[in-house]
């Protein structure tokens, strides 16, 4: 699910999605357009 706050994103689990079983992983991407630099980028707390 993603929610959007001025130009600032956040994307959790769907309630459809959010259970991965012991021991697996999983991957997300996403897609960005634009001429800038990301400022204030984050994934799980970390910085991009």
């Amino acid at each position: 699910m993603r929610t959007q706050t001025g130009q600032h994103y956040r994307f959790t689990n769907a309630t459809y999605n959010g259970d991965i079983a012991p021991g697996a992983s999983e991957a997300f991407g996403f897609n960005v357009a634009g001429t800038g630099t990301p400022v204030n980028c984050t994934v799980n707390g970390r910085p991009c």
